[in-house]
């Protein structure tokens, strides 16, 4: 029945619920930022799925309701509650289509077929053996050279929270020189960077050794916050860790990953390196009509996490938001009116 898909789509998105006793599950309202008040904390929105397999929305902070009957299509309304939990336009368009047809008494496809959210394919993943948190290795004094060089090359590119970054002894893979930053997904451990301390001493020596799913975005589960107004994209997993953005792992992005980034229903900001070829990403920006930012860093300043060593985390998101640009042309004209446009 298609009231079952919509029930199942809905909780799939939704998040831990708090069931009351008169049937209600309840959370934090996701709709109040849309409506002009401030962030809910009190698990005031309510949904209320009935037996008939009707669907009721109720908010009590800012008083946002919407229902869905069985037998009649989306309201407008409805709609905008899918969006803002993550259910792709795709899928909205895709269901309302079938519940028309059987309003108007059409035979509705007998399976249908929606792409629903593709990061359930992330499946856990283990850190490389004997990889601990480098703050238990500190606690149990470690004493291995290099550990020590890469808490050094940690502490100057300013990581702070050692008790999420990891260590191992083991050598496979150059492993005991690389500072490893695990990728998360619900919670889960799903993929993992491992960063060569300093300069690796020849080609043959990767910088990052990465491990993650093909179609993984890095910090996505931070971006469903209901207070975030914008989503900012960088090519490194550095550059979004240190201004809490996400990452592709390059200046590409596949169909998944594109079809991820617009589910968030956020206002997407492209900030590319200064120093390599962005125009890939920059390509991608204007045909999503995602915006771009033009930050004036610097030359000596090639990304993000540079800017952060330099400037701090605050001033850099500023100067990222307040360089966006989101008018078509005015991207495409200065990108190519900067020094690190390429053809």
């Amino acid at each position: 029945m298609i009231e079952d898909i919509v029930k199942d789509l809905i909780l799939q998105n939704l998040g831990p619920l708090k069931k009351s006793p008169k049937g209600w599950m309840r959370r934090d309202c996701m709709m109040c930022h849309t409506r002009g008040e401030s962030a809910d904390r009190r698990k005031r929105f309510g949904v209320l799925f009935t037996p008939e397999g009707n669907i009721a929305l109720n908010c009590f902070n800012c008083g946002f309701d919407a229902k869905f009957v069985v037998g009649s299509t989306f309201s407008k309304k409805f709609e905008s509650f899918l969006r803002e939990i993550g259910v792709t336009q795709h899928d909205i368009k895709k269901i309302n289509f079938e519940l028309f047809k059987v309003q108007n008494k059409v035979e509705a496809s007998p399976e249908i077929k929606i792409r629903g959210i593709v990061t359930r394919s992330w499946k856990p993943m283990a850190l490389p053996d004997g990889a601990l948190p480098i703050t238990e290795w500190i606690d149990n004094e470690c004493s291995d050279v290099e550990f020590a060089k890469v808490v050094e090359y940690a502490a100057a590119r300013k990581f702070t929270d050692f008790e999420n970054l990891y260590w191992t002894p083991g050598k496979a893979g150059t492993f005991n020189k690389r500072l490893i930053l695990p990728f998360y997904y619900k919670n889960k451990i799903v993929g993992y960077t491992g960063r060569y301390y300093g300069d690796p001493p020849s080609k043959e020596v990767p910088k990052y050794l990465n491990y993650m799913p093909s179609d993984y975005i890095y910090n996505l589960d931070a971006q469903y916050d209901f207070d975030r107004k914008y989503v900012i994209l960088n090519e490194g997993i550095f550059d979004a860790y240190f201004i809490d953005g996400i990452s592709t792992c390059g200046n590409t992005l596949n169909a998944e990953q594109i079809q991820i980034i617009n589910s968030l229903g956020k206002t997407v900001i492209v900030c590319p390196d200064k120093d390599k070829n962005g125009t890939p990403l920059v390509n991608v920006a204007l045909k999503e009509g995602w915006h771009v930012c033009f930050p004036k860093w610097g030359d000596d300043t090639k990304d993000a996490a540079k800017a952060v060593e330099k400037y701090g985390r605050l001033l850099t998101l500023h100067s990222i938001i307040e360089s966006d640009e989101q008018n078509p042309v005015a991207i495409e004209l200065k990108w190519k009116m900067s020094k690190h446009y390429k053809e």
